[in-house]
């Protein structure tokens, strides 16, 4: 789980602290951002806090 983890620091982007679902530097092919979602920062958390 701690590579999966890494893996999120890595790829995905926070705004205001907040982690964004997926990466939308041209990858997705749709116009605008992406604004953050709860439920990704809250299993992040969730993560942290079993990891010690």
């Amino acid at each position: 789980m701690l590579a999966t983890v890494a893996r999120i620091e890595l790829d995905l982007r926070t705004e205001d602290a907040l982690l964004l679902r997926y990466r939308t530097r041209g990858q997705d092919g749709l116009l605008g951002d992406e604004h953050p979602f709860l439920v990704c920062g809250f299993l992040l958390v969730q993560q942290y806090a079993a990891a010690g």
